[in-house]
């Protein structure tokens, strides 16, 4: 087979034939991206739609009771951690176990809201009970704990039977190891 082009057309035709085919691969791959950005949009908006309702329902989460409970504890063993600094580090471990031991009868439904102690270890707890039975049962946990003994709760504590603002006297033990310090 003869080729009648002249050698200079010849090279000119492959060159337009490569600019072509480049410029057909690019504009394929122009449309190829530009179809995966608009074939992914709706899963980019539902994506986005789905970070909004977790993100509602973290917030009605932490405005829940139960959330500001947990809150309101961290906040009194950050001004209990505070208030105990103060004291000698050998000290210090004491009156943490003490404290260990006092929220180890704590049960839902009871908010404590301060805690005080003397030199001579008596303790005073006041708090919040969302039910006479809670509260009840909070006292009585300390009643058959031997670390603590003369427990004492005001019948006024007992008047009502929801959201009762309550407090306890009680000392501790002469044979605990908390009080030997």
């Amino acid at each position: 087979m003869i080729n009648l082009l002249p050698e200079g057309a010849a090279s000119e035709v492959k060159r337009l034939y490569k600019r072509r085919l480049f410029g057909t691969a690019l504009i394929f791959l122009f449309l190829l991206v530009l179809e995966s950005i608009f074939l992914q949009a709706p899963t980019v908006y539902i994506q986005d739609q789905r970070l909004s309702v977790a993100r509602a329902d973290l917030a009605s989460a932490l405005a829940k009771p139960i959330s500001k409970q947990a809150n309101d504890a961290s906040e009194l063993i950050k001004d209990t951690n505070n208030k105990l600094s103060i004291f000698h580090p050998e000290d210090q471990l004491s009156y943490i176990k003490i404290i260990d031991k006092i929220f180890s009868h704590k049960i839902s439904g009871i908010s404590l809201r301060s805690f005080d102690m003397n030199k001579e270890g008596g303790i005073k707890l006041a708090g919040v009970a969302d039910t006479r039975t809670n509260l009840l049962t909070f006292i009585k946990s300390f009643e058959r704990d031997t670390y603590f003994v003369g427990v004492q709760s005001p019948i006024s504590n007992l008047i009502t039977t929801v959201d009762i603002a309550f407090s306890i006297d009680f000392k501790l033990s002469s044979t605990t190891n908390y009080a030997k310090k």
